[in-house]
């Protein structure tokens, strides 16, 4: 779909807005990037898979034939560092942007939206690109040069008006696709009707399938020079089962299946030869056997209570968890008009079990949460859980209680080393053979903008020159 000018206008006026707010220090897409030119006439594809953590690379009991023959051709890494919170929309967001998400300000599945009194706070999944991340992305420096660009089920892109294709992450993903885009897939068959309903009877095994479909579809049709394709199965899988499981195991092998039909139909269009291929993930998983309700503590200490007034079932809240999985962001909305809830707040959470380390809005920055105080996406605390532990939104029962049975989760501190995710990049550009020992995902975005001549300026990572073939450059 050829973005509008009304769209790009609004897009314009925004950035222009941000700069002049000074947010987050960033590059913005005003006439600098849009002075760019690509200089390498090269094609990136970057295919996530959620939860594809970095031990699965090497592991033999996981077959990966496809991605494992993509790193000896190209580069891989041993561990990629992800950021806090290590879920999908933060870190997939950091994948496009080069920054943290105390710069983009995405930090949940969602926007982080405040109490309206008697209501709680909620993450918000249903926010555009422009509502959810303050930065430039390389598909906009990419759009902005010139370049086609799209994307099929990659998160915070709801809208993007740097995006010819679109088949958003997002809970009415069929509404918010490129309307074109809708009719071709139906007019071959990989989508069955063109509501969100049709989508929504589709398992998650059938919804990544449609996915690829529809991105080799792109690939063959429209040859865009930037293509994003997440694949979401992974996850499912093994939040239910567990890493390292046989139906965990079987999930990976299914997408790597996958990622083989995107690498074919870039072969038989000849478009292998002048396309870096980026196989990503968001994060790993962890074996969880415990769950911490913060919010049922909260409640204990008076600071969630039966809301007045009679309407039965409501709360008040004076404090309130959010869980992300092994982290829980902590909020005091009131905290303006009466300070001493803060101080009330953390010594109400201290002493939880399975709670590792609890974070004031001050010590943020050291998991690159270095929002502006004043910013209702910045929580007052972040709580780090411990190996086994994760967080619950439950305001009720016991504090801590055992699952009936154990199952997977992520989220945690991104200096949980099994939160590394997975990385590899082969292709046009790339050097053969490359084996890096640590990288991190702020890496990603600036590497993939250098494979097609393009700059981003200010950012929280850097070019990964030792996995570029020499001459690779503006």
């Amino acid at each position: 779909m050829q973005v509008t000018r009304r769209k790009t206008l609004q897009w314009s006026v925004r950035a222009a807005a941000l700069a002049a707010a000074g947010v987050a220090g960033v590059g913005l897409v005003t006439d600098r990037a849009d002075a760019q030119k690509p200089a390498t006439g090269r094609r990136v594809v970057m295919i996530s898979i959620d939860g594809l953590a970095a031990v699965n690379l090497d592991d033999p009991k996981v077959p990966l034939p496809n991605i494992r023959q993509l790193a000896a051709e190209g580069a891989s890494a041993k561990a990629m560092t992800v950021v806090t919170p290590s879920v999908t929309w933060p870190n997939h967001t950091t994948l496009v942007t080069g920054v943290t998400p105390g710069k983009h300000g995405v930090l949940g599945n969602g926007k982080i939206e405040p109490s309206t009194g008697a209501t709680p706070m909620v993450i918000n999944p249903r926010r555009s690109k422009e509502e959810l991340c303050r930065v430039p992305t390389f598909y906009d420096l990419a759009h902005a040069a010139g370049m086609q660009t799209a994307e099929i089920n990659w998160p915070v892109t709801r809208e993007a008006p740097t995006l010819n294709w679109t088949f958003p992450d997002h809970p009415d993903p069929i509404r918010y696709t490129t309307p074109a885009l809708v009719q071709e897939l139906q007019a071959q068959k990989i989508l069955t009707g063109p509501e969100d309903a049709d989508f929504r009877v589709l398992g998650q095994v059938t919804r990544d399938q449609v996915w690829t479909q529809a991105a080799v579809h792109l690939i063959r049709r429209h040859r865009p020079q930037v293509l994003l394709l997440h694949l979401l199965n992974t996850d499912g899988t093994q939040h239910t089962h567990g890493p390292q499981t046989t139906e965990g195991y079987t999930s990976l092998a299914l997408a790597d299946s996958h990622v083989g039909q995107v690498l074919q139909a870039l072969k038989e269009t000849g478009q292998r030869e002048s396309t870096a291929v980026f196989v990503v993930a968001d994060h790993g998983f962890c074996k969880i056997t415990r769950q911490i309700k913060p919010n049922a503590r909260l409640r204990a200490k008076g600071l969630i209570r039966p809301a007045s007034g009679g309407n039965a079932g409501a709360l008040e809240y004076e404090a309130q968890s959010i869980a992300e999985g092994g982290v829980a962001l902590v909020y005091v909305p009131k905290k303006l008009f009466h300070p001493e809830l803060l101080e009330k707040t953390r010594a109400a959470l201290q002493g939880m079990e399975g709670v590792e380390r609890i974070y004031t809005s001050q010590e943020l920055p050291e998991l690159g949460l270095g929002l502006h105080p004043r910013d209702a996406q910045m929580p007052d605390f972040l709580l780090a859980a411990k190996d086994g532990y994760s967080f619950s939104n439950d305001t009720t029962g016991e504090e801590v209680v055992a699952l009936a049975r154990p199952n997977g989760t992520h989220g945690f501190v991104h200096t949980n080393p099994k939160m590394d995710a997975a990385f590899v990049a082969s292709g046009a550009g790339i050097k053969r053979g490359v084996k890096l020992e640590r990288m991190r995902n702020v890496d990603v975005a600036p590497t993939a903008a250098r494979l097609l001549g393009l700059t981003m300026r200010d950012v929280d990572g850097k070019v990964l020159e030792e996995i570029l073939d020499s001459g690779t450059g503006n």
